[in-house]
């Protein structure tokens, strides 16, 4: 019931997306550019890509990287396509389930997308599964501690949306430790009213199995 609730929304939602939420889309795919400092040459994922807005960032950010983007929705993919950079592949795919081989990227990024997971750590224990030891994580989502996000998330249920799981900082760094990665940098952020946010950057463990 929960993920075919997100899916009607995100489908409709998917052409006025960019447009209506663009000052979070700027501060956080701004965030998460400085956070992954991106290489060219470099391959990497973003996990709920959505309607590509980072993407294209990371692109403008290091001419040369190769990018995959993957997202549950067809209608967001869908308008992704429309300004993807040159030689990105989209992909229909849940980020818990990655269909892609053990160590294939140098880094992940999931944005905005845990706190639709109950089991965030399903995703997260996949991005480590498909990067290389060693490989960059970068994670933002919304703060559990901030009463404004409180204060969202019981009015959305309120509204009956699709349930949330909003998580604390130190919940989010403690289920990167429990999935294989050593935390390695957090920023804690407002993007206008009520959004409190969180980007926390993360090294794979070069003992996780691959």
């Amino acid at each position: 019931m929960a993920n075919d609730i997100l899916r009607r929304e995100y489908a409709a939602l998917a052409p006025v997306y960019e447009r209506r939420w663009r000052r979070y889309l700027d501060e956080t795919a701004a965030r998460a550019v400085a956070a992954l400092d991106p290489r060219p040459g470099e391959c990497v994922l973003d996990a709920g890509c959505g309607t590509g807005m980072l993407l294209r960032r990371l692109a403008e950010a290091a001419p040369g990287i190769r990018l995959i983007g993957v997202d549950a929705s067809p209608e967001m993919l869908a308008e992704a396509r429309r300004e993807a950079p040159d030689g990105t592949t989209l992909q229909q795919a849940d980020v818990r389930h990655l269909p892609f081989a053990d160590a294939s990227f140098d880094a992940v990024v999931i944005g905005s997308v845990l706190h639709y997971l109950p089991d965030a750590e399903a995703a997260l224990a996949e991005a480590a599964r498909v990067l290389r030891p060693g490989g960059r994580l970068v994670a933002t989502d919304w703060r559990g501690d901030a009463w404004t996000m409180r204060a969202l998330v019981t009015w959305l249920h309120r509204i009956r949306r699709a349930p949330i799981h909003l998580r604390t900082l130190e919940d989010l760094r403690t289920l990167l430790e429990s999935t294989g990665f050593r935390p390695t940098g957090q920023a804690l952020y407002a993007a206008g009213m009520p959004w409190r946010l969180m980007t926390v950057t993360a090294a794979k463990n070069t003992g996780t199995p691959a």
